[in-house]
């Protein structure tokens, strides 16, 4: 059987926090480069900021906030009792 070669246009490698751990510092040479997944209202700016230094500049490509605050109010239900519910009459 003759060996597969395959080709991606992007590769996503799932890595632990850059606080504490330093995993993802060391991958940083065998890496493009990072997207940083931040917590909104969670992580502070000072933590936020020590993770990013810790790897080479020009190396975060990009920030998704994610747990974001709602949008609509709690309870909020489009006229349906439940998600995927028929309206009763």
């Amino acid at each position: 059987m003759g060996a597969c070669q395959l080709s991606f246009g992007f590769v996503i490698v799932d890595c632990p926090p850059l606080n504490p751990v330093a995993d993802a510092v060391a991958m940083q040479d065998l890496l493009d480069g990072f997207l940083l997944v931040v917590r909104a209202r969670n992580a502070p700016r000072e933590t936020i900021q020590r993770a990013v230094s810790r790897l080479k500049d020009g190396r975060v490509q990009g920030v998704v906030f994610v747990d974001p605050p709602a949008i609509l109010p709690s309870g909020y239900s489009y006229g349906y009792r439940r998600y995927g519910g028929a309206r009763k009459n």
